[in-house]
């Protein structure tokens, strides 16, 4: 019994740090995109003007 709400927890525990990491990981990846985007869009307008 206490073994598999051992291991129960433990899986959760795996889930749960696996979605955190990844949702932290599509916050770093927009974050990067977004700053791309951004310095593109300075560039462009200094071209333009």
């Amino acid at each position: 019994m206490l073994q598999a709400l051992l291991l129960l927890g433990l899986q959760t525990y795996t889930i749960f740090v696996h979605s955190t990491h990844r949702f932290h990981f599509s916050i770093r990846c927009f974050s990067f995109v977004y700053s791309i985007q951004k310095s593109m869009l300075l560039i462009f307008l200094c071209y333009t003007y």
